[in-house]
């Protein structure tokens, strides 16, 4: 299947896209198994899902996903984030796709030079999860869930246990979520919310640092 066979399968519904944060620490994977999810990079596996879709932006993590999981679909970019090596071989359940440009880094813009032209295109952005949440409008998400976009640390954690330690780019991170969240509203009418493992925004006594008080 190519990408454009996903376009509008999950018209109207609401889709959980699944980051590498901490919150994850305090959510049950179970919590997801009757829901449709896209987990960027090792997040779905690390955090022991069971059904959910696949995006990165890294080759050779697309590749460690699709073996560890046969029933799962991965999407990649045809030309690599960082790097613009071309995608090498063929494995049947990874979704190769077009990109505008395919290194933005921190200079990132959905709203002009770095979102698709192209119907069978996805935006790459500064991270996995810009990509993660074009693919769920483009599949017609209605509604959005982030989980686990922390943009911080919760409970003195970077990262959801078992995940390798990555960038701590949160206010770049933070202010590129918030582009590709009104960017999807303005393309897809496609709404975009953050889920909240806790009773309230006291985090039940848990501290976070975001990038407000972080840097």
């Amino acid at each position: 299947m190519g990408l454009e066979d996903y376009n509008l399968l999950h018209e109207g519904e609401t889709i959980y896209v699944i980051g590498s944060g901490a919150t994850l620490d305090y959510l049950s994977p179970d919590f997801f198994d009757d829901k449709l999810s896209i987990a960027v990079n090792f997040s779905g596996s690390v955090f022991g899902m069971k059904n959910y879709y696949c995006f990165s932006h890294y080759h050779s993590d697309s590749i460690q996903e699709a073996q560890r999981n046969e029933s799962i679909a991965v999407f990649t970019p045809l030309r690599e984030h960082g790097t613009d090596a071309e995608f090498q071989g063929f494995m049947p359940k990874i979704v190769t796709f077009g990109t505008r440009t395919g290194r933005p880094g921190t200079s990132f813009n959905p709203h002009d030079k770095d979102w698709p032209v192209e119907y069978d295109q996805l935006v790459i952005g500064s991270s996995g999860i810009h990509g993660a949440m074009h693919l769920a409008a483009y599949m017609g998400a209605k509604f959005i869930v982030l989980v686990g976009a922390d943009c911080g640390s919760l409970g003195g954690k970077d990262r959801v246990d078992g995940y390798v330690t990555g960038d701590t780019h949160w206010a770049l991170y933070e202010r590129h979520l918030r582009d590709m969240k009104q960017r999807l509203w303005d393309v897809y009418s496609c709404q975009v919310y953050s889920l909240n493992p806790f009773v309230n925004y006291s985090l039940e006594g848990v501290q976070y640092r975001g990038a407000a008080n972080i840097n």
